[in-house]
C-alpha cells in the first residue's frame, strides 16, 4: 500500500461505524489541503499548521505523530518543526516497517516482524541520565554501543538536574571524542544527521533544583 493511501484506508473502515467519541468526525482527508513542496516553504507550512493545532489543544493534550523516512536531515526536519510550533517532545518511539527486498525501490510497506540486524542501525542514540543508570550509561552501555554499532557516529548523555550534555562523537580516524556542553546558550551538533539543537529547547520547561546551601558556619564579620 502506498503511504499516502494509508489515511484513506482507515478513513474508509472507521467511518462505517466510529466511536462514540468520534461521532462528529468529519471523514475526509483533506488531500487538496495538504502541504506540499519542498525545503523552507514546506518547514513554513509545517510549523504554522503544527502551530494552529497547539493552539487548538487543551492543556493537557497530547499529539501523536506517525513519521516515515529513512534519512536522517528530514527526520531533524521533523523534529525542529515540532520544536519550532511550540510542542514538547514527551516521547518518541521508532518501528522498522522495511526490508531489504525489491519492494523497497518503489513507495511500498512490506509488513513482516524485521531481523535484528535490520532493527539496530541507529546513528544517533540519546540517553537521558538517572542516578540509577549513570554508572552504567556512562561506562559498560558505551563500550557495548561501541564495539556492537559500527553504524554509531554519535552519542548523547542528557542530565536531567542541570543544564549537562556530554556528547560523544565518532570521528573519521576511529576514535572516540568527548564534548561536554554546559549551559542553555550553547547548541548540540550532530553533524551526523545535519542537526542542530539549542540546549534551551533540550530543556524548555524544565525546573531545575535549587542548588544545596552550604551548611558549614561562617564567620561572623565585626
Amino acid at each position: 500500500m502506498k503511504y499516502e493511501e494509508i489515511l484513506e484506508f482507515f478513513i474508509a473502515w472507521l467511518r462505517k461505524n466510529p466511536s462514540p467519541e468520534f461521532a462528529g468526525w468529519v471523514w475526509d482527508s483533506r488531500r487538496s489541503l495538504a502541504i506540499k513542496g519542498a525545503d523552507e516553504d514546506f518547514r513554513r507550512g509545517m510549523v504554522a499548521a503544527y502551530k494552529r493545532m497547539t493552539e487548538c489543544m487543551s492543556d493537557n493534550g497530547i499529539q501523536v505523530i506517525m513519521f516515515t523516512h529513512q534519512s536522517g536531515s528530514i527526520w531533524a526536519d521533523m523534529a525542529n518543526i515540532v520544536w519550532a510550533s511550540g510542542l514538547q517532545v514527551t516521547a518518541a518511539w521508532y518501528v522498522v516497517t522495511e526490508t531489504d527486498s525489491a519492494l523497497r525501490e518503489g513507495s511500498y510497506v512490506k509488513g513482516g516482524a524485521p531481523r535484528p540486524a535490520q532493527a539496530l542501525r541507529p546513528t544517533v542514540i540519546v540517553e537521558v541520565l538517572s542516578p540509577s543508570t549513570e554508572v552504567f550509561d556512562r561506562g559498560d552501555k558505551l563500550h557495548r554501543y561501541r564495539r556492537w554499532l559500527p553504524t554509531l557516529t554519535d552519542y548523547v548523555l542528557v542530565a536531567q538536574d542541570r543544564p549537562v550534555i556530554d556528547h560523544y562523537q565518532h570521528t573519521p580516524t576511529g576514535r572516540w571524542e568527548l564534548e561536554t556542553l554546559e549551559g542553555l546558550d550553547v547548541h548540540l551538533h550532530l553533524t551526523s544527521i545535519g542537526c542542530t539543537v539549542p540546549l534551551a529547547d533540550v530543556y524548555e520547561r524544565i525546573v531545575f533544583p535549587q542548588a544545596e546551601e552550604d551548611p558549614t558556619p561562617r564567620a561572623r564579620e565585626e
